[in-house]
């Protein structure tokens, strides 16, 4: 039986796969598109996470400054406000986000 994890792993490797492939063909350039692909070793995790087990601190953080960094990539003004964006993010997922703690 595969669990509902490996066809998310397996649908994101394929993704990545035709990406990169087609960038080595020269059908296209993933550069352009995707100059900040490490960023989805982080993205892709935290929403996987989310899906199954639910929103928590940690996925809110990660996809936050995850998604920052990937869109800073496109919009460079975007740059300067990376601090105060992640004190942002830091500070309102604490305050509206409840711990694992608070659950029990």
């Amino acid at each position: 039986m595969v669990k509902r994890q490996d066809y998310w792993w397996a649908t994101a490797l394929i993704f990545l796969g035709i990406g990169f492939g087609g960038d080595a063909a020269k059908i296209w350039n993933v550069g352009v598109f995707l100059e900040a692909w490490w960023v989805l070793f982080v993205i892709v995790p935290c929403v996987i996470n989310m899906v199954e087990v639910g929103i928590s601190r940690g996925n809110v953080i990660g996809l936050g400054l995850g998604g920052a960094l990937f869109f800073s990539q496109w919009f460079p003004a975007f740059r300067n406000f990376m601090v105060a964006y992640t004190f942002l993010v830091l500070g309102f997922t604490l305050l509206f986000i409840p711990s694992h703690k608070d659950y029990d």
